[in-house]
């Protein structure tokens, strides 16, 4: 008995992977007919067709004019299945070295295309853009100096040892003659230094043109800043310099006391003859209810910063003049 229901239950798993056999391929032909049915029938696909322009050398354009086209492909699904996997995608080009056209409109765009897909049995059922305006004038180059865009930030008794140097400095801008004339000059990205203390050298990117069609050369540039410990200093007795004075007319004081700032770099270069302060005598009057005046600082060295003196006026007076005569007996 064990040997004739180990035989039936053999043949009854046979049975069942069979049927299992059979199961899968009627569904993988059930699958394979509505694949076959869906890929018959007409559907519509969004597509991107890269652009390309070709302008004379001499010509630049004012708006880049887009770079891609959105295009609606109509075909039926086989064609759309082989155009997506095997079309090259090659750009579509537009020669405008032999001919002028102001402007691309909607039914040329699609009977480029059109053209261009042709050999893949689909077609260009529907376009995004409507018109392609290609305005275009005459390409010049110009050199401008650079301006390095900072905002400066130092350590208590630091600050600019002298100029702050930019490597090139100069950029090459080209471009439509109408956007490249009225440049004179280049400005840096917007960049903070903080706390300094020390010479700092940076890499800064040149600000991004408004018009795409501004080309840059080079893009960065190096800027460096000079950065140096500054002392105070002061000098005594810096002589009054008397101007549009009246006859017989002295101020007291007649000197002053200048204190300024100064790198340390021109610390001993620095003196007190570098400095003029003046006090201008124009229009008074011997009657005047007031005898002071104030002092104007009218020279200064570069390379001090942040003068002041003391004191800030001076009074004046008018000598009045000796009377002299022969004395009798």
């Amino acid at each position: 008995m064990s040997i004739v229901a180990s035989f039936f239950n053999n043949r009854l798993k046979i049975s069942l992977r069979q049927e299992r056999a059979v199961l899968l391929v009627c569904t993988l032909i059930a699958l394979l007919f509505w694949f076959f049915v869906k890929l018959s029938k007409s559907y519509r696909s969004e597509y991107v067709f890269d652009v390309i322009y070709l302008l004379p050398d001499e010509e630049a354009f004012l708006d880049n004019p887009p770079a891609q086209l959105n295009a609606t492909v109509e075909g039926e699904g086989w064609d759309l299945l082989h155009f997506s996997l095997f079309n090259p995608r090659s750009p579509l080009i537009f020669d405008l070295r032999d001919f002028d056209l102001p402007s691309l409109d909607r039914r040329y765009l699609i009977d480029r295309l059109q053209r261009k897909v042709v050999a893949s049995n689909v077609r260009i059922a529907d376009l995004r853009e409507d018109l392609i305006n290609l305005s275009y004038e005459k390409k010049v180059s110009k050199k401008v100096p650079v301006r390095a865009s900072l905002d400066l930030q130092f350590a208590p008794e630091h600050h600019l040892r002298g100029a702050v140097g930019i490597e090139p400095d100069s950029v090459e801008l080209t471009g439509p003659v109408s956007l490249i004339d009225p440049i004179e000059q280049w400005r840096t990205d917007s960049t903070q230094l903080e706390a300094l203390q020390k010479d700092v050298q940076v890499e800064l990117p040149l600000a991004r043109p408004q018009q795409e069609v501004i080309q840059i050369e080079p893009a960065l540039v190096t800027v460096t800043v000079p950065v140096e410990t500054f002392v105070e200093k002061t000098f005594l007795f810096v002589p009054v310099l008397i101007k549009n004075a009246p006859d017989s007319i002295s101020i007291f004081p007649s000197t002053v006391k200048i204190v300024c700032v100064v790198g340390m770099s021109h610390y001993n270069e620095v003196s007190a003859t570098d400095f003029t302060v003046e006090a201008d005598l124009q229009g008074i009057s011997p009657r005047a209810e007031n005898n002071t005046v104030p002092l104007q600082l009218t020279r200064q060295p570069a390379a001090a910063r942040s003068v002041r003196f003391v004191p800030a006026s001076v009074e004046f007076f008018f000598q009045l003049p000796e009377v002299s005569g022969d004395r009798g007996g």
